[in-house]
């Protein structure tokens, strides 16, 4: 009973932590606070100089990374 109470809370808390998705997401601006559209945002994780992966913001102005790795970001602006 243990062992299959134990099974069961193990599938559980894996389920859980694979629906788990993490998203950065916002709104890009210039200098005097106009909102861009089209431009590229590359995303760096700090203390590496290799991009990690990098989006274009859209018509509407905002941009979307989907599912990164937890770890601390920054963010360059092309146009």
């Amino acid at each position: 009973m243990k062992f299959e109470l134990l099974t069961l809370i193990t599938a559980l808390f894996i389920t859980a932590v694979s629906v788990v998705q993490n998203t950065i997401n916002g709104t890009i601006i210039d200098t005097l606070e106009t909102p861009l559209s089209f431009a590229n945002i590359i995303l760096y994780e700090v203390g590496k100089e290799e991009a990690i992966t990098g989006v274009i913001s859209n018509d509407n102005r905002t941009y979307v990374f989907e599912n990164p790795a937890n770890g601390t970001y920054r963010f360059y602006r092309l146009l």
